[in-house]
């Protein structure tokens, strides 16, 4: 009689295969919109490092005004870094030309009339009240991109706002 042993294949059936790559597939699926929102995230990020940078640079304005005497003025000219600012009761005014431009270090355009694709941030100072600081392809604050900031009105009420929108980015 024949003494027959049976040799026992190794690997995958087509069918074990194919079932490992529909999972795959379906994993790779649902992964996919975490990934995708890594570039929000990113605008997310950077929205706020430039609020971070605004509020050490009101701090850093504020404390040279004080020492300088000219934080109860209504209007007053600081110089920072060889620079000539703007400033309301000691705070940064809110214009981009002679206050900001010249404290923070980015490379800035000015809307409308730049293209929001060429700059790092574009700025808006609509009507002189208030200052509105968007990333790179915001062009608009109804896009709810955006760091906003308000210099104080008077002195009874000499604080300063500072908010960011990041709903839209």
């Amino acid at each position: 009689m024949f003494n027959e042993t049976a040799k026992k294949q190794g690997g995958f059936t087509l069918i074990e295969l194919v079932t490992v790559i529909v999972i795959l597939g379906v994993l790779a699926v649902t992964a996919a919109p975490k990934f995708m929102n890594l570039q929000s995230d990113a605008r997310k990020s950077t929205l706020s490092g430039m609020k971070g940078a605004m509020s050490a640079a009101i701090t850093q304005v504020y404390g040279l005004s004080a020492l300088a005497g000219t934080d109860h003025e209504e209007s007053a000219k600081l110089l920072v870094s060889g620079e000539d600012v703007s400033t309301v009761y000691g705070y940064p005014k809110s214009d981009f030309k002679n206050a900001w431009s010249k404290i923070l270090n980015a490379e800035f355009g000015e809307v409308p009339y730049d293209d929001a694709t060429k700059h790092e941030w574009m700025w808006h100072n609509p009507g002189g009240k208030g200052l509105y600081i968007m990333p790179r392809g915001y062009s608009n604050k109804s896009q709810s991109c955006w760091v906003m900031y308000f210099h104080p009105v008077s002195k009874a009420t000499s604080t300063y706002q500072l908010n960011s929108e990041d709903s839209g980015c």
